[in-house]
């Protein structure tokens, strides 16, 4: 049974975090260049914007329906990319590699809730990546990413849960876990 469709939020998200004993080298570059560093953790945006906060309750037990037949995986940050935005704003991000098991935990999620599908909207599709920084000019965002490749060491971490996320309805107030599913139920 998937969760009664209706009005989504940017005040929540699921997403995948990354253990917080890999966060330092992705908070050192986002602290330069990510304005939303306060506001958001380390992240793979699953489904953003997600439910109303009215509806989470209910969307919590539909998402640890859907990981069930899931299970733990390995990923690795170590390749850059960029998007390009309406407003030609850049941001600059890691692909957790490998995809494909991403991509199918997203279309788990996806099917559930088809009303959240701004991430499926992205230019060529769902892309799994991790937001490092936001750049005006194609230019500022390649040689920042030339800095940052030039230091950059891979990260691994095992994908266990997936987390739903939420925040006041403040703007700039952080979001927090509210929940962290696991893969497998």
């Amino acid at each position: 049974m998937s969760a009664q469709p209706g009005k989504k939020t940017h005040l929540t998200a699921c997403a995948i975090l990354p253990p917080e004993e890999v966060w330092e080298p992705l908070q050192r570059v986002r602290r330069l260049h990510d304005p939303h560093v306060r506001r958001w953790m380390p992240h793979i945006n699953l489904l953003y914007p997600f439910v109303a906060l009215p509806r989470l309750d209910e969307a919590t037990r539909e998402v640890a329906e859907a990981l069930i037949p899931h299970r733990p995986f390995a990923v690795e940050l170590s390749r850059f990319g960029f998007f390009t935005h309406r407003k030609g704003r850049i941001t600059l991000w890691v692909e957790p590699d490998p995809v494909p098991p991403i991509s199918r935990l997203h279309a788990s999620l996806f099917e559930r809730f088809p009303e959240c599908d701004d991430t499926a909207r992205q230019q060529g599709g769902f892309t799994p990546h991790l937001s490092l920084g936001v750049f005006l000019q194609r230019s500022q965002a390649r040689i920042a990413r030339d800095e940052i490749e030039a230091s950059w060491a891979a990260l691994s971490f095992e994908v266990t849960h997936v987390s739903l996320l939420a925040r006041s309805g403040y703007e700039k107030d952080p979001f927090e876990v509210v929940a962290s599913l696991p893969l497998g139920g």
